[in-house]
């Protein structure tokens, strides 16, 4: 399995929470190690940032670049739902970070909408 980030031991905020197992033998246009790496001296040289240019687009680049599955069409909008999809949680806290913080937010606007109809305003 690779880590785009192979010089150091996780990414840039924090280490993977879910992945999405590909095949090497669905690349087309070049192999896979060299579309990796040259992906990563690509992206070596940007800086990540948490909306635009990130992880997600860095992995993009490299699939794009191998064609992987017949396609060079590869986005971070894309990546992200097929790794929703089809991805795998690298176990139970992979899954709480996740999907926590997500389900904390919900918890709080669903107490906020309950309090602000249940308790009577003060006139």
């Amino acid at each position: 399995m690779y880590n785009l980030c192979h010089y150091r031991r996780t990414t840039w905020l924090w280490r993977p929470t879910m992945y999405w197992q590909l095949s090497p033998s669905k690349a087309e246009s070049s192999t896979w190690d060299d579309s990796v790496h040259q992906a990563s001296e690509e992206y070596g040289h940007r800086m990540h940032n948490l909306c635009c240019d990130n992880c997600h687009s860095h992995v993009a680049r490299a699939l794009n670049l191998m064609r992987y599955n017949g396609s060079s069409s590869w986005n971070m909008f894309k990546l992200g739902l097929l790794v929703i999809l089809y991805g795998k949680f690298t176990g139970v806290g992979g899954f709480l970070k996740t999907w926590l913080p997500f389900m904390i937010l919900c918890l709080l606007i669903v107490i906020v909408v309950v309090l602000a109809t249940v308790v009577p305003r003060a006139e």
